[in-house]
């Protein structure tokens, strides 16, 4: 009998540097390409593989930037709050009140599956230059120090509220009306 085993062709990848037609995988390029997928096809028909797949890469590639599908999602949200934050404080007239509050509901409407994915989950994001901004002004309004943090959290709190409960039609009608009855509890309104 012959104990030569037939050859099997073996799948080789090829080693080495990647050509310069092939994109440079990392976390900028991950995210950029990961906030495209979300806005075409929305955060519950996101996967690893389907942005590896986009990318020309290995799905474990980008487990090498990101260790899970929420840790990329959560620097996705954390990416997009900053640029959210560099915009209002590269604009040269700081926003009163209002206009932050209007500005961060859109913020909300075009991030909407990442607000949700961040109200579902303990998850800590960054946004500090926003916070600052709008303590600011809120101290402006002259609210009290004591007071500050809570106020600060009330404004959040009904902005993201009102994002979630899916109002559509004049949104900005109904956010008007509410936003100033809640203003209305400002000291020195």
């Amino acid at each position: 009998m012959n104990n030569v085993r037939p050859s099997r062709k073996k799948a080789t990848k090829k080693q080495g540097r990647p050509l310069k037609s092939q994109s440079i995988l990392n976390e900028q390029s991950i995210l950029i390409t990961a906030r495209k997928l979300v806005a075409q096809k929305g955060l519950d028909s996101f996967s690893m593989r389907n942005l590896a797949k986009e990318l020309h890469a290995d799905p474990m590639s980008i487990y090498h930037y990101f260790p899970s599908r929420n840790e990329l999602i959560l620097s996705l949200l954390n990416d997009s709050y900053s640029i959210y934050s560099k915009k209002i404080i590269k604009n040269k007239k700081a926003p009163v009140l209002k206009e932050l509050c209007h500005s961060y509901l859109n913020f909300c409407f075009q991030n909407m599956d990442l607000i949700r994915f961040a109200s579902s989950l303990p998850v800590n994001v960054d946004i500090s230059s926003l916070s600052q901004i709008l303590m600011s002004d809120l101290k402006k309004k002259g609210v009290k120090e004591s007071e500050l943090t809570v106020t600060y959290h009330l404004i959040i709190d009904f902005i993201h509220g009102f994002a979630l409960s899916g109002k559509r039609g004049n949104v900005f009608v109904h956010f008007e009306k509410e936003l100033s009855i809640l203003f209305r509890i400002f000291p020195g309104k």
